[in-house]
């Protein structure tokens, strides 16, 4: 899941995600890539963006994207933004990042975990994947809360997921059992670049010191961007898209009707379970459950 540091000239932009060629093709084998990404003083840069936020990010896990009042909001993501965008242009082939901002876990003794998951959709399922980018500002382990990975589960339910959609993984104890399971330890300044549609997970900080993690949500950049809504109507769960401009997260709450953006239609939710049993372990060391 490691590629090279970015450097080699970017391909096509219409056909791959990663300018870097074993980058590119980790991305495309597990669902993620691991890259170089943030030089020292991008780093002190982003440190600085959190310090005055730090208070806007406290207990076991906190992420930009959950902070209620939008005007915070917006102005975490801008000052992250700053720093992010121009790295990433560096790495991703002709993408363009619509959120940025930390997701942090403050140290504790019991809590913090971050349950397996895949994120939810932020463009439309055909074509190039959007893509998350977690780029710690300190190394990480499982002792802090590093990612915990599912490789190639980015391949199965692969359709629009909402705020609230029916779950698609399995415990944690299940892929583990089958030796699916993947930690990532990572170094400051290295970032992960993964399919939203990969199953991850994170345990809690049980280090003594604030693990803080710059974050992007990056689409491509012929793609425009989508939110979809989960309904039930008589008993039955509904997908309802729309098409909306790319400062959408600055100010709208995870889980509404959005009030603005373009009506797209709405289908019956589809959930394709990721069974254990359909995965081929990757290679690389299997882990416990955290």
């Amino acid at each position: 899941m490691r590629g090279t540091p970015a450097g080699s000239p970017p391909r096509a932009a219409a056909t791959v995600t990663l300018c870097d060629a074993r980058a590119e093709a980790d991305f495309a084998r597990d669902g993620c890539a691991v890259v170089g990404l943030l030089s020292p003083a991008e780093l002190d840069r982003l440190q600085a963006a959190f310090a005055p936020h730090a208070v806007l990010h406290e207990g076991p896990f906190a992420a930009s994207l959950l902070i209620p009042d939008a005007a915070a909001r917006g102005a975490v993501h801008h000052a992250v933004q700053a720093v992010l965008a121009p790295a990433l242009a560096r790495v991703l082939a002709g993408y363009r990042s619509v959120f940025c901002g930390f997701a942090v876990k403050a140290p504790c003794t019991d809590g913090g975990e971050m349950p397996l998951h895949q994120d939810i959709s932020f463009s439309r399922p055909e074509g190039r994947p959007a893509v998350s980018v977690w780029a710690p500002l300190v190394d990480v382990s499982g002792l802090n809360g590093c990612l915990v990975l599912v490789p190639g589960s980015h391949r199965v339910n692969i359709g629009a997921r909402a705020p609230g959609s029916t779950p698609a993984a399995d415990s944690l104890q299940a892929y583990a059992q089958a030796g699916l399971l993947r930690e990532l330890p990572m170094r400051r300044g290295e970032a992960v670049v993964m399919d939203q549609r990969l199953l991850h997970a994170s345990p809690g900080n049980r280090s003594q010191a604030v693990r803080a993690v710059a974050t992007a949500v990056a689409v491509p950049a012929e793609e425009g961007l989508r939110y979809y809504h989960r309904s039930v109507v008589d008993g039955v769960a509904l997908l309802e898209g729309f098409a909306v401009e790319d400062d959408f997260h600055l100010g709208h709450p995870l889980g509404s009707r959005p009030a603005r953006g373009t009506r797209l239609g709405v289908a019956p939710e589809r959930v394709d379970f990721i069974h254990p049993r359909t995965l081929a372990p990757r290679p690389g060391p299997a882990c416990a459950v955290p």
